[in-house]
């Protein structure tokens, strides 16, 4: 997201005064919360079924034996 240097200059936020209540309202409604999203796990039964369906660790451990 990148902002112009018009919108950044006229916006009311400022090093010493920060957001007015209604500004930071009106953000948190456009943009959310300022969070970062949690990162989905795959669970362990999956990891297993995905390696049971991929031939090639079969085949390595038919070499190795």
């Amino acid at each position: 997201m990148t902002t112009s240097a018009a919108q950044q200059a006229s916006a009311p936020a400022g090093p010493h005064r920060g957001l007015t209540e209604a500004e930071a309202a009106r953000r948190l409604a456009e943009h959310g919360r300022n969070e970062v999203a949690a990162a989905r796990t795959v669970p362990l039964y999956a990891r297993v079924l995905a390696q049971l369906r991929d031939a090639w660790p079969g085949v390595l451990r038919v070499q190795g034996s």
